[in-house]
This record gives structure tokens, C-alpha cells and sequence, in this order.
């Protein structure tokens, strides 16, 4: 099921990308590319920093405390996942 939903995914995400950008596709795709992995290197240099089984709540709730905003965000987290 996994990567079913991930290949049923990526074709048409390619294919609105190249509708949209056409020649850009490339460039797009490694625009994102760069992202993800400034964002891959960000969530390991905090799991090195802070190694627990909390992940993302967990950073949030030492950040912010363990009250309404860190509580909104990672609820935002969570539908972000679903």
C-alpha cells in the first residue's frame, strides 16, 4: 500500500508539474529536490541534538512549553500527515 500511494502519487504530480512549467519541469524538480533535503538535513542535525521517540511533538513541546501553541501545531502536524 505504501508504495502504491506513493507511485499513484508521483505520476500525476509529474504530470500536472510538466503541464504547468513544461520546459521548467527540471528546474522545478530540483528546486524541490533542494528543499527536501535542507529539510531532511534540519529534522537529523534536531534528532541528533535532542535524541528522543517524540519527534516533531516532542521538539515542539521543549521549544514552546506544553500549552496551546505548541498543542495547535502539532495538531496541525497531524492533519498534515492524514
Amino acid at each position: 500500500m505504501g508504495v502504491g500511494g506513493i507511485v499513484g502519487g508521483l505520476f500525476p504530480a509529474l504530470r500536472v508539474v510538466i503541464q504547468i512549467a513544461y520546459a521548467g519541469a527540471p528546474l522545478a524538480f530540483a528546486i524541490a529536490g533542494t528543499i527536501a533535503l535542507i529539510t531532511t538535513y534540519a529534522y537529523a542535525k534536531l534528532s541528533v541534538a535532542h535524541p528522543c521517540r517524540g519527534g516533531t511533538v516532542t521538539f515542539l513541546n521543549q521549544a514552546f512549553g506544553s500549552g496551546l501553541f505548541s498543542g495547535t501545531l502539532n495538531l496541525l502536524l497531524l492533519a498534515h500527515k492524514w
